[in-house]
């Protein structure tokens, strides 16, 4: 039996196309979906490799990085002005926070890669997951989410891979922009 798939598109409001029963991605974990397998599954060393190829993960393990730090000065700073400072427990902490230069990118990688078992399970496996599973911040993400995560975008790519031939039978234009500098594109 030989059949033919048919592609549907519904026309939008404003009369762009979009594809027919297409799932829109709604959350991180479904537009970054190659670096984000459960992150209780990953090692320090595979998230230092993920953030290289995803920047909005990127932001999201330097602002933790940044966190734990702040945590270690608040605790040295806790600890000396303590009655009675556990000059151990400081100099441990100190030793701790000179391996994390105050830029995450002088230090991040490096701090993934030795980061200890407690840290990576309890801290930032936790905050990864709830990131994951938000919507992108679209005000800071938007340049880094893959183009195919919208029926509009999978609709675009649809017809931008068709002969000018067919597109014009069939009444598709592809738009792109609505204003010089606009990142706006339909089909």
């Amino acid at each position: 039996m030989n059949s033919k798939i048919l592609t549907q598109f519904e026309v939008c409001e404003g009369g762009t196309l979009k594809m027919a029963h297409f799932i829109d991605a709604k959350i991180r974990s479904e537009f970054y979906e190659d670096v984000a397998s459960d992150p209780s599954q990953r090692s320090p060393t595979d998230l230092a490799d993920a953030i290289a190829y995803c920047q909005p993960l990127a932001w999201e393990v330097e602002k933790i990085y940044s966190e734990c730090r702040d945590e270690l000065l608040y605790n040295i700073d806790e600890e000396v002005n303590e009655e009675d400072p556990d000059l151990v427990k400081i100099k441990s902490l100190e030793a701790m926070l000179a391996l994390m230069p105050e830029e995450p990118d002088d230090g991040l990688k490096d701090w993934l890669e030795q980061v200890d078992s407690e840290t990576f399970s309890d801290i930032i496996v936790p905050q990864l997951k709830n990131w994951f599973s938000e919507p992108p911040d679209r005000t800071w993400e938007d340049g880094y989410l893959p183009e195919l995560g919208t029926a509009q975008s999978a609709a675009l790519y649809f017809f931008r891979d068709m002969d000018q031939v067919s597109k014009s039978m069939l009444g598709v234009t592809e738009v792109e922009g609505q204003h010089p500098g606009s990142t706006y594109y339909a089909a």
